[in-house]
């Protein structure tokens, strides 16, 4: 899974599912945050994240949270319990873009403060 800041000079993203706190991190414009995971044998693995994009005060401007990685998401970027696949979501000022194997192929997903597209 990889979070690429595209846009948002001060973007805080904050990534926790039932088991597992990766904790906050903070990102400025061409920023890659990822991590290697597999769902389980269940399929019942999700991860959510929270997105902050920060003035330059560093108060919130807009927050948005929904899940980075679930059932439908898996099957968007292909993932399999056997065979790891990448999973990319782009942070641009209109919003969260999902795709597989290149984040230049991302269709909008999420907008900010808005919820699913």
């Amino acid at each position: 899974m990889y979070i690429i800041d595209s846009e948002i000079q001060n973007l805080i993203v904050h990534v926790h599912s039932k088991d597992n706190d990766l904790g906050n991190h903070t990102m400025t414009i061409r920023d890659t945050f990822h991590w290697e995971f597999r769902m389980n044998f269940g399929e019942t693995t999700e991860l959510n994240r929270k997105f902050y994009w920060m003035m330059t005060d560093n108060q919130v401007y807009r927050e948005v949270a929904f899940p980075v990685f679930n059932n439908q998401i898996a099957a968007e970027c292909g993932n399999k319990l056997v065979k790891t696949n990448k999973c990319f979501w782009l942070v641009k000022y209109d919003g969260f873009y999902l795709s597989k194997g290149s984040p230049s192929d991302g269709r909008l997903k999420y907008s900010w403060g808005l919820g699913n597209i």
